[in-house]
Protein backbone atom coordinates (compact mmCIF):
# COMPACT_ATOMS: atom_id res chain seq x y z
CA UNK A 1 0.00 0.00 0.00
CA UNK A 2 2.83 2.41 0.90
CA UNK A 3 4.48 1.72 -2.45
CA UNK A 4 1.23 2.51 -4.27
CA UNK A 5 0.79 5.75 -2.34
CA UNK A 6 4.37 6.73 -3.08
CA UNK A 7 3.89 6.01 -6.78
CA UNK A 8 0.68 8.07 -6.86
CA UNK A 9 2.39 10.95 -5.06
CA UNK A 10 5.30 10.84 -7.49
CA UNK A 11 2.93 10.80 -10.48
CA UNK A 12 0.98 13.81 -9.19
CA UNK A 13 4.21 15.65 -8.45
CA UNK A 14 5.28 15.19 -12.08
CA UNK A 15 1.81 16.37 -13.11
CA UNK A 16 2.21 19.55 -11.04
CA UNK A 17 5.49 20.33 -12.82
CA UNK A 18 3.88 19.69 -16.22
CA UNK A 19 0.98 21.99 -15.36
CA UNK A 20 3.42 24.91 -15.14
CA UNK A 21 3.81 25.04 -18.91
CA UNK A 22 1.69 25.11 -22.04
CA UNK A 23 -1.74 26.39 -23.05
CA UNK A 24 -4.61 25.95 -20.58
CA UNK A 25 -8.38 26.33 -20.70
CA UNK A 26 -10.46 26.50 -17.51
CA UNK A 27 -14.20 26.50 -16.89
CA UNK A 28 -16.07 26.62 -13.61
CA UNK A 29 -18.37 28.39 -11.21
CA UNK A 30 -18.15 31.66 -9.28
CA UNK A 31 -19.65 32.28 -5.83
CA UNK A 32 -20.19 35.98 -4.97
CA UNK A 33 -18.83 37.32 -1.70
CA UNK A 34 -18.97 40.65 0.12
CA UNK A 35 -20.22 43.49 -2.07
CA UNK A 36 -20.77 41.09 -4.98
CA UNK A 37 -23.19 39.08 -2.86
CA UNK A 38 -24.87 42.27 -1.66
CA UNK A 39 -25.38 43.35 -5.27
CA UNK A 40 -26.52 40.02 -6.70
CA UNK A 41 -28.48 38.79 -3.66
CA UNK A 42 -27.51 35.26 -4.77
CA UNK A 43 -25.08 32.67 -3.49
CA UNK A 44 -24.76 30.42 -6.53
CA UNK A 45 -25.06 30.46 -10.32
CA UNK A 46 -21.89 32.28 -11.37
CA UNK A 47 -19.95 31.19 -14.44
CA UNK A 48 -16.31 31.54 -15.48
CA UNK A 49 -14.30 30.78 -18.62
CA UNK A 50 -10.56 31.40 -18.82
CA UNK A 51 -7.58 30.82 -21.12
CA UNK A 52 -4.01 30.88 -19.82
CA UNK A 53 -0.42 30.20 -20.81
CA UNK A 54 1.98 28.74 -18.26
CA UNK A 55 5.77 28.96 -18.26
CA UNK A 56 8.59 28.46 -15.75
CA UNK A 57 11.85 30.37 -16.42
CA UNK A 58 14.97 28.54 -15.32
CA UNK A 59 16.58 29.80 -12.17
CA UNK A 60 13.52 31.62 -10.80
CA UNK A 61 12.02 28.78 -8.76
CA UNK A 62 8.48 29.92 -9.55
CA UNK A 63 6.09 29.60 -12.47
CA UNK A 64 4.03 32.28 -14.17
CA UNK A 65 0.62 31.98 -15.78
CA UNK A 66 -0.86 35.00 -17.60
CA UNK A 67 -4.59 34.58 -18.20
CA UNK A 68 -7.62 36.16 -19.86
CA UNK A 69 -11.14 35.34 -18.78
CA UNK A 70 -14.79 36.28 -18.56
CA UNK A 71 -17.23 35.86 -15.72
CA UNK A 72 -20.89 36.35 -14.89
CA UNK A 73 -22.58 36.68 -11.51
CA UNK A 74 -26.37 36.67 -12.07
CA UNK A 75 -28.68 38.70 -9.85
CA UNK A 76 -31.75 37.43 -8.04
CA UNK A 77 -34.98 38.06 -9.93
CA UNK A 78 -37.12 38.95 -6.91
CA UNK A 79 -35.63 40.90 -4.02
CA UNK A 80 -38.63 42.76 -2.54
CA UNK A 81 -38.02 43.09 1.17
CA UNK A 82 -34.57 41.50 1.01
CA UNK A 83 -32.36 44.54 0.41
CA UNK A 84 -32.15 47.93 2.14
CA UNK A 85 -33.55 50.93 0.29
CA UNK A 86 -31.01 52.82 -1.76
CA UNK A 87 -31.26 55.54 -4.39
CA UNK A 88 -33.11 53.10 -6.66
CA UNK A 89 -35.11 51.22 -4.02
CA UNK A 90 -34.71 47.49 -3.37
CA UNK A 91 -32.84 45.98 -6.30
CA UNK A 92 -30.47 43.26 -7.35
CA UNK A 93 -27.75 43.49 -9.97
CA UNK A 94 -26.04 41.19 -12.43
CA UNK A 95 -22.25 41.53 -12.64
CA UNK A 96 -20.40 40.76 -15.86
CA UNK A 97 -16.65 41.00 -16.20
CA UNK A 98 -13.63 40.68 -18.41
CA UNK A 99 -10.46 39.99 -16.51
CA UNK A 100 -6.75 39.60 -17.19
CA UNK A 101 -3.87 38.97 -14.87
CA UNK A 102 -0.88 36.86 -14.04
CA UNK A 103 -0.57 34.15 -11.40
CA UNK A 104 2.79 33.67 -9.69
CA UNK A 105 2.88 29.96 -8.90
CA UNK A 106 4.90 28.28 -6.17
CA UNK A 107 5.09 24.71 -4.90
CA UNK A 108 5.62 25.07 -1.14
CA UNK A 109 6.28 21.40 -0.39
CA UNK A 110 8.03 19.24 -2.98
CA UNK A 111 6.40 16.03 -1.80
CA UNK A 112 2.84 17.40 -2.00
CA UNK A 113 0.95 17.79 -5.32
CA UNK A 114 -0.23 21.29 -4.42
CA UNK A 115 0.54 24.64 -6.02
CA UNK A 116 -0.23 28.01 -4.46
CA UNK A 117 -0.66 30.99 -6.76
CA UNK A 118 -1.22 34.70 -6.28
CA UNK A 119 -1.00 37.80 -8.38
CA UNK A 120 -2.62 40.98 -9.66
CA UNK A 121 -5.73 40.95 -11.81
CA UNK A 122 -7.39 43.65 -13.89
CA UNK A 123 -11.16 43.79 -14.33
CA UNK A 124 -13.79 45.63 -16.32
CA UNK A 125 -17.23 45.39 -14.73
CA UNK A 126 -20.60 45.80 -16.35
CA UNK A 127 -23.27 46.04 -13.66
CA UNK A 128 -26.85 45.51 -14.81
CA UNK A 129 -29.88 46.25 -12.66
CA UNK A 130 -32.45 43.43 -12.71
CA UNK A 131 -36.06 44.12 -13.73
CA UNK A 132 -35.48 47.80 -14.53
CA UNK A 133 -35.97 49.93 -17.62
CA UNK A 134 -32.55 51.57 -17.12
CA UNK A 135 -30.36 48.54 -16.57
CA UNK A 136 -26.78 49.54 -17.28
CA UNK A 137 -25.08 51.08 -14.24
CA UNK A 138 -21.99 52.10 -16.25
CA UNK A 139 -18.25 51.60 -15.77
CA UNK A 140 -18.02 48.82 -18.39
CA UNK A 141 -14.89 50.41 -19.89
CA UNK A 142 -13.10 51.30 -16.67
CA UNK A 143 -10.22 48.99 -15.67
CA UNK A 144 -10.06 48.13 -11.97
CA UNK A 145 -7.27 46.47 -10.02
CA UNK A 146 -7.79 43.22 -8.16
CA UNK A 147 -5.87 40.36 -6.54
CA UNK A 148 -6.31 36.63 -6.95
CA UNK A 149 -5.22 33.77 -4.69
CA UNK A 150 -5.59 30.13 -5.77
CA UNK A 151 -4.81 26.62 -4.64
CA UNK A 152 -4.28 24.02 -7.36
CA UNK A 153 -4.01 20.26 -7.33
CA UNK A 154 -3.76 17.96 -10.38
CA UNK A 155 -6.25 15.17 -10.98
CA UNK A 156 -4.38 13.76 -13.99
CA UNK A 157 -1.42 14.94 -16.07
CA UNK A 158 -3.90 17.07 -18.07
CA UNK A 159 -6.59 18.14 -15.60
CA UNK A 160 -6.18 20.34 -12.54
CA UNK A 161 -8.71 21.51 -9.96
CA UNK A 162 -8.27 25.19 -9.09
CA UNK A 163 -9.96 26.82 -6.08
CA UNK A 164 -9.52 30.54 -5.63
CA UNK A 165 -10.56 33.88 -4.18
CA UNK A 166 -10.54 37.21 -6.04
CA UNK A 167 -10.96 40.70 -4.63
CA UNK A 168 -11.61 43.59 -7.02
CA UNK A 169 -13.29 46.99 -7.20
CA UNK A 170 -16.16 48.44 -9.21
CA UNK A 171 -16.50 51.99 -7.94
CA UNK A 172 -15.61 54.10 -4.91
CA UNK A 173 -16.69 57.64 -4.01
CA UNK A 174 -17.89 58.29 -7.53
CA UNK A 175 -19.34 61.50 -8.83
CA UNK A 176 -23.12 60.96 -8.66
CA UNK A 177 -23.50 62.64 -12.08
CA UNK A 178 -21.95 59.50 -13.56
CA UNK A 179 -24.59 57.26 -11.99
CA UNK A 180 -27.68 56.22 -13.90
CA UNK A 181 -30.68 57.37 -11.84
CA UNK A 182 -28.76 59.56 -9.38
CA UNK A 183 -30.61 61.71 -6.85
CA UNK A 184 -30.87 65.47 -7.13
CA UNK A 185 -31.86 67.99 -4.48
CA UNK A 186 -34.79 70.42 -4.61
CA UNK A 187 -32.72 72.82 -6.75
CA UNK A 188 -31.86 70.19 -9.33
CA UNK A 189 -28.26 69.85 -8.17
CA UNK A 190 -26.66 66.40 -7.90
CA UNK A 191 -26.66 65.01 -4.39
CA UNK A 192 -23.36 64.46 -2.61
CA UNK A 193 -22.14 60.86 -2.93
CA UNK A 194 -23.10 58.86 0.13
CA UNK A 195 -22.23 55.43 1.46
CA UNK A 196 -24.66 52.85 0.08
CA UNK A 197 -24.13 49.24 1.09
CA UNK A 198 -22.62 47.35 -1.85
CA UNK A 199 -22.90 50.26 -4.27
CA UNK A 200 -20.67 53.07 -3.02
CA UNK A 201 -18.01 52.01 -2.42
CA UNK A 202 -18.35 48.73 -4.28
CA UNK A 203 -15.56 46.17 -4.16
CA UNK A 204 -16.88 42.88 -5.58
CA UNK A 205 -15.23 39.67 -4.46
CA UNK A 206 -15.89 36.06 -5.32
CA UNK A 207 -14.75 32.50 -4.76
CA UNK A 208 -14.05 30.33 -7.78
CA UNK A 209 -13.87 26.61 -8.45
CA UNK A 210 -12.62 25.60 -11.89
CA UNK A 211 -11.41 22.60 -13.81
CA UNK A 212 -8.39 23.45 -15.96
CA UNK A 213 -7.19 21.43 -18.95
CA UNK A 214 -3.64 21.59 -20.32
CA UNK A 215 -3.33 21.11 -24.08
Amino acid sequence: MNAKLFALSALLTVAVTAQDTGLHLAVGTLVPHGDAQTLTQKRLGGFSLEAAVGFRPEGYGVGFMPYLGIGRLPGASNVDGRTPDNVWGPNSYELRQWRAGVDIRVKPVDSLPVVLAFGPSFHTWEVMRINAAEKNMGDANSIKLGWRFTLETPVTDRWTVVAGFTQSEWQSNVDPKNWKGYKVDENGNPAVPTYINGLNPSRPAYFSLMGRYRF
